[in-house]
């Protein structure tokens, strides 16, 4: 559970096709050298990861896209199973932000979540009923 005032985000992308227009204006010039680097069967989750996490860190720290995302660096991200969750770390303008969290991926879905104290794993149930 989150304490008053502390920062939390949270975001749910569609894994899908996106256009590296988005990873040329949006990402930090190390986050477009993973993109490249990585095998191209992953470019769409990596990406689609990417993006989610910068929108939760941006939520987090109240901005919202009034914020260039290029401050916002994607700076860890671990290697999730399917369905399971998998730790990140933000770092804003190349120094540790503060803001850690937690991503998954689950039915071609990314869902990340973000704070000042993101503590365990969340439990969340992305099954649709």
């Amino acid at each position: 559970m989150q304490a008053a005032g502390s920062a939390l985000g949270a975001d749910l992308e569609h894994v899908e096709p996106r256009s590296a227009l988005l990873v040329d204006d949006f990402f930090t010039p190390e986050e477009a050298a993973r993109v490249a680097a990585g095998p191209p069967a992953g470019r769409d989750r990596l990406i689609t990861l990417l993006w989610s996490a910068k929108e939760s860190a941006l939520k987090a720290r109240r901005t919202g896209l009034r914020e260039d995302p290029r401050r916002v660096h994607v700076d860890a991200l671990d290697v999730a199973e399917p369905g399971g969750w998998a730790a990140l770390r933000i770092a804003i303008d190349g120094a540790a932000s503060g803001l850690t969290g937690w991503w998954r991926d689950d039915a071609g879905f990314v869902l990340t979540i973000v704070g000042d104290a993101a503590g365990a794993p969340p439990v969340v149930d992305c099954r649709a009923t």
